[in-house]
């Protein structure tokens, strides 16, 4: 067990339960997906100790009746006429860890029913095998299939000592392939502002995730900007000024650096839309002035339901927006002020305040 996992588990600890969940989920809508989030356990890795910035609950397993109460609510309660359904657990649908079997083969064959052209599985790359999908496949007809995984960023380094994520890049593009073969898509989450790095090199960071994900036959790529989390060890580090809160303006700068062919297969989430069920808005979003932030979340939104030329219009104008405040012009200045410290020596310095800060007696 290393540092991060100490941490994390220790701060885990003090969870809240969501058992109090209305009707067994929660669902959220947007102009491009109708999301379903069942109430579960949560997910297996945050057990042990990973991912330093995720927290998205902790509850029980439902039952397949439950499950069946939960679709039928959150279906009727859907205002829009949204062709992509997202299900997901709080850790990993396909993990039976959190969602059984026999609520998995329930849910295909209800879903298959409805008018959806595509449907989005959310869960750890792990989960995904030959077996889990010829199940789908079995109960799922004429639709598009996608897994949404959380990917973060390409760079395993990263990965390890930044999130306390342990992806093999091998194993990951072997899964994808998987998934290609069977005539499926891949959605990859890509984070922005990853801990014990500067500005410069996140956002340089998510520009190569992004070129390595195309490349590599995924097919959408969603952008998710950390939101700091209160039950979380990165949320430890931000109370000790140990991480800041990324500005909104590090969203559009991405964008500025793509290729145009690649906006259309852009998306974003969590990018201050939505909140926690039970975080009480203790929620720390991405950061911009208040006149900034209106501009920004329609611009936002607007961007992920659009298509084509129409995500090319937008950044245009939200870069002209841009020159009506000071916020673009204080990021810009941001990117220039990078670390002098080599990675390994960064990673010593938070590693050994997390030690005696947080894992140790000091932590009170």
């Amino acid at each position: 067990m290393n540092i991060l996992d100490k941490a994390n588990l220790k701060i885990k600890n003090k969870y809240p339960f969501s058992n109090d969940v209305s009707n067994f989920c929660t669902t959220y809508e947007s102009n491009n997906v109708f999301q379903i989030n069942f109430e579960s356990i949560g997910c297996k890795n945050s057990y042990n100790g990973k991912c330093i910035m995720c927290d998205y609950g902790r509850g029980r397993n439902i039952t397949k009746d439950e499950m069946l109460h939960a679709l039928n609510f959150a279906i009727n309660s859907i205002k829009g006429k949204t062709k992509t359904l997202l299900v997901n657990t709080y850790g990993s649908i396909l993990d039976e860890f959190e969602f059984s079997k026999e609520n998995l083969i329930a849910l295909l064959i209800e879903i298959n029913k409805l008018n959806f052209k595509s449907i989005i599985f959310e869960t750890h790359y792990k989960t995904i095998t030959q077996e889990k999908l010829d199940l789908i496949k079995t109960y799922i007809n004429d639709k598009n299939i996608f897994f949404e995984i959380g990917i973060e960023s390409f760079n395993e380094k990263y990965r390890k000592y930044c999130l306390n994520k342990d992806i093999d890049n091998n194993d990951l593009f072997n899964t994808i392939n998987l998934i290609k073969e069977n005539n499926c898509f891949v959605s990859a989450n890509i984070l922005i502002g990853i801990p014990f790095l500067d500005t410069a090199q996140q956002l340089d960071d998510v520009i190569e995730s992004i070129n390595i994900a195309f490349k590599n036959k995924i097919d959408e790529v969603t952008l998710f900007p950390i939101n700091i989390k209160q039950y979380t060890l990165l949320y430890e580090l931000y109370k000790n000024n140990l991480y800041k809160p990324i500005p909104s303006w590090m969203l559009i700068e991405i964008l500025n650096n793509v290729k145009k062919e690649y906006l259309d297969r852009i998306t974003f989430a969590w990018f201050g839309n939505r909140d926690m069920v039970y975080s009480n808005n203790t929620t720390i979003f991405p950061i911009n002035c208040d006149k900034c932030s209106k501009y920004l979340n329609k611009f936002l939104e607007n961007f992920s339901s659009a298509r084509s030329d129409n995500k090319i219009k937008l950044l245009d104008e939200i870069n002209k927006i841009s020159k009506q405040c000071d916020c673009k012009k204080n990021f810009l200045n941001q990117l220039k002020l990078k670390s002098n410290k080599s990675f390994e020596n960064t990673i010593k310095e938070h590693y050994d305040f997390i030690d005696k800060y947080i894992v140790g007696k000091g932590n009170n």
